[in-house]
């Protein structure tokens, strides 16, 4: 019995996809931080196994969550890694959790992991801040769901660019950065911060040679954060923007390589414009937090 046209393209597409052999396009040679001028300030609080987003609360302390090997809650906890308390988030699943961003009154949680390319619906929840505390609470979300234009047919995890975990918020929408499996870019793309269903909107694309990861803002500063991989293991990176909006027009921005072999998954402010970021637990290694001071991100930009 022969099988049907389309059954054969689809066995041809697949037998194409994971048949041939993937590379990743050349990365330039960045310049890079030295070991010095990273702090490490502490390890990561129990519970905290994949890091893999964080923000500054208005109070001081930081707010992180782990990826997909966790429930639906975040762990609020000092730089220094001291946990103060769990905030479990009620009406809400963590599919893959992958960054949280803060906007007015409101906390942004990003469910939009697709590393295996197959989820088209993405996931926003929006919860309330809570007031300081050193008590476990639950907090109720709202939802904003989005999907990607132009979705097409899945394709395998290794060739596509439908994967998110940067998120943040600039005026009335969100923006989000693709984690581009296929050619080591990253599309950003934006959508309203209200609660609905969306198309997001492709805004532009960026030649970032890496994995984009992480996200967060200062002002009009934006920082990144990612990595590129090799059989050989993970080489991080920052990228900087003196103003996110040279972004929006295109701008690659300044990359800084940092000389650590960890899989870097997040990245925040915090109120004197140091950044802080993380590493998940990987391959044996403690997950950290870890802060590179403003000074001299400022001077690597060329700035005062």
């Amino acid at each position: 019995m022969k099988a049907p046209c389309s059954c054969l393209l689809a066995i041809c597409i697949v037998v194409f996809f994971f048949g041939c052999s993937h590379s990743q396009p050349p990365i330039p040679d960045y310049p890079g931080l030295a070991l010095d001028d990273i702090e490490i300030l502490g390890e990561l609080p129990e519970g905290v196994l994949e890091s893999s987003g964080q923000v500054e609360m208005p109070y001081g302390t930081l707010l992180g969550h782990n990826d997909s090997d966790s429930g639906p809650e975040l762990f609020e906890y000092s730089t220094e890694g001291k946990l103060i308390r769990k905030i479990r988030v009620l009406n809400a699943k963590n599919n893959d959790w992958e960054d949280i961003a803060i906007s007015g009154d409101s906390i942004y949680i990003a469910d939009t992991g697709n590393n295996a390319g197959w989820r088209r619906w993405l996931t926003v929840y929006v919860i309330p801040i809570p007031s300081a505390g050193s008590s476990d609470i639950d907090v109720v979300a709202s939802s904003i769901k989005f999907k990607y234009p132009g979705r097409g047919v899945h394709i395998p995890w290794t060739r596509h660019n439908y994967d998110c975990e940067a998120l943040i918020v600039k005026g009335e929408r969100l923006w989000i950065f693709s984690k581009n499996h296929a050619n080591y870019r990253t599309t950003v793309y934006s959508l309203p911060k209200y609660e609905g269903k969306y198309t997001a909107r492709k805004e532009i694309s960026i030649n970032i040679h890496g994995l984009v990861t992480g996200a967060d803002t200062y002002g009009d500063k934006l920082v990144l954060l990612g990595y590129a991989k090799d059989k050989s293991g993970f080489d991080p990176f920052i990228c900087l923007y003196e103003n996110w909006n040279t972004m929006a027009s295109g701008d690659d921005g300044q990359r800084l390589n940092i000389p650590l072999r960890l899989q870097t998954e997040a990245i925040s402010f915090i109120g004197n414009g140091d950044i802080i970021f993380t590493n998940e637990e990987e391959d044996g290694d403690q997950g950290m937090i870890m802060k590179v001071g403003r000074e001299l991100t400022g001077n690597l930009m060329g700035r005062d």
